[in-house]
């Protein structure tokens, strides 16, 4: 009587698992791109928002120097929701000017610092081009 076997081979495995890491190795490093994408995205948004804020106190107060950002876009995540990846500041005010910076926790030498004036100019302290990195 004949008895076959079914399954994989030890070869067919490795083969696979070699593709697998190879796919892995193409598709993680584009993975973390994207993600930093989003978070400095995210950071953008919460950066306007402040400003926003800071118009909102300029309109009652007319002066932006005793505007205080609420703790909820002091960072980025806003409301400190999970890991705070960016700390949003006003960097330079004056009465009728400011300039609130969004620092990155962890280095970020293509984009860097993230700025926004009063009158909307954006500004960035990284190597990149300022078109990429603000979108």
């Amino acid at each position: 009587m004949k008895t076959t076997c079914r399954g994989f081979t030890l070869v067919e495995l490795l083969i696979v698992v070699a593709i697998v890491g190879i796919l892995a190795a193409v598709a993680f490093p584009s993975y973390q791109a994207h993600v930093q994408k989003a978070r400095r995205a995210e950071a953008q948004a919460v950066l306007l928002e402040a400003a926003q804020f800071m118009e909102r106190w300029y309109t009652t107060t007319y002066n932006y120097t005793t505007a205080a950002l609420p703790a909820a876009l002091s960072q980025s995540p806003r409301g400190g929701a999970g890991t705070v990846r960016y700390n949003i500041r006003p960097t330079a005010v004056a009465p009728n000017t400011f300039t609130l910076t969004a620092t990155p926790v962890e280095a970020d030498p293509e984009c860097g610092n993230f700025t926004l004036t009063e009158t909307g100019q954006r500004g960035h302290t990284g190597t990149s081009p300022l078109a990429q990195c603000w979108r």
